[in-house]
């Protein structure tokens, strides 16, 4: 803690979340940095973490969100508990439900996958105005920084009403097949393919968000239009039982996973993943992530495939110029 009582090290992940994949009394976590392709052992307060990483100066002195974003952790904090606990969506309010549509737009802009982003965005516009254009584009590091934090301080206005708006489910899965978390953990995937304008935002139709939660808990966040194609795909297993057009047997377990996928959606049950959609949920991680991934296990064997068949993950997304 500084002289003016703002914490130094600043998370753009949560240590309180962090510490859920914590083992011990000391939160020890284990680590996998894509870069070096090692792993490690650390405490939660040292990852996911930048000196003075929301600190910037401004014409009327140093400004800060650090003590903003530590009270929206502690508003989201009890209420992400109290879903693990009653293993069920169902138990959050209205309000609580805002609280945490808040939390997510501001975990959606306030890492360094973010800043790395906008900076790449930048180049990439720069790159097409030509570096002999009047019209210059390049920022300074402190430039881009009060920019990324200019996005992130009007997150909740921007981008609040999109999670709000969407399908919330409760995924859970086994302690022996864990969510993995990364220093990037809001993930998506779409199943819609929309060409050159791309599937991935927070908005676009047929999205899918996820949050890990802990190990055996997440949060999922699918566009409205999910509800309508389950109960589509229903009616036609039915109507293939029917007319008997399918062996019973092939459509059975498809009708199963529906149903519960249904009773997840419309009952806030929670949704149990197999091993193939754990599998799913970590690969996003692997995805998204900027560097870093965490577990409680020190099991890193996906992401070490996935860097093995594709070297450009060892870096976090970026958008490509069309």
């Amino acid at each position: 803690m500084s002289n003016d009582g703002i914490a130094k090290v600043q998370h753009y992940v949560p240590q309180f979340l962090l510490r859920n994949w914590g083992n011990g009394k000391k939160d020890q976590i284990h680590a996998f940095d894509k870069r070096s392709e090692k792993s490690f052992a650390t405490n939660v307060k040292n990852i996911a973490s930048e000196s003075r990483f929301y600190d910037f100066e401004s014409s009327a002195g140093k400004i800060s969100l650090e003590p903003g974003l530590s009270k929206l952790e502690g508003a989201s904090k009890p209420i992400m508990e109290k879903i693990i606990e009653a293993n069920s969506i169902t138990t959050i309010t209205t309000d609580e439900k805002s609280i945490l549509a808040d939390f997510l737009s501001v975990q959606f802009t306030r890492t360094a996958w973010y800043r790395s982003q906008l900076s790449h965005l930048q180049t990439i516009m720069q790159e097409r105005v030509g570096s002999s254009s009047l019209l210059s584009i390049s920022s300074t590091n402190e430039e881009l920084k009060s920019q990324a934090l200019l996005m992130l301080a009007k997150a909740p206005a921007n981008y609040s009403v999109h999670f709000k708006n969407k399908i919330w489910l409760l995924l859970r899965t086994s302690k022996n097949h864990p969510f993995i978390i990364c220093d990037n953990p809001l993930s998506m995937q779409n199943s819609y393919d929309f060409g050159l304008y791309g599937n991935i935002g927070i908005a676009v139709k047929g999205i899918e968000i996820y949050l890990p939660l802990s190990p055996t808990h997440a949060l999922a966040l699918w566009c409205p239009s999910h509800h309508d194609l389950f109960n589509k795909a229903r009616e036609e297993i039915f109507g293939k039982l029917k007319n008997k057009s399918e062996s019973p047997a092939n459509l059975g377990e498809r009708l199963i996973n529906i149903s519960n996928t249904i009773a997840a959606i419309t009952q806030g049950v929670p949704l149990e993943y197999s091993e193939d959609n754990v599998l799913n949920f970590n690969s996003l991680q692997v995805y998204h992530s900027e560097r870093y991934i965490f577990s409680n296990k020190n099991d890193f064997s996906l992401a070490q495939e996935m860097l093995n068949k594709n070297s450009e993950l060892k870096i976090g997304p970026r958008s490509k110029a069309n």
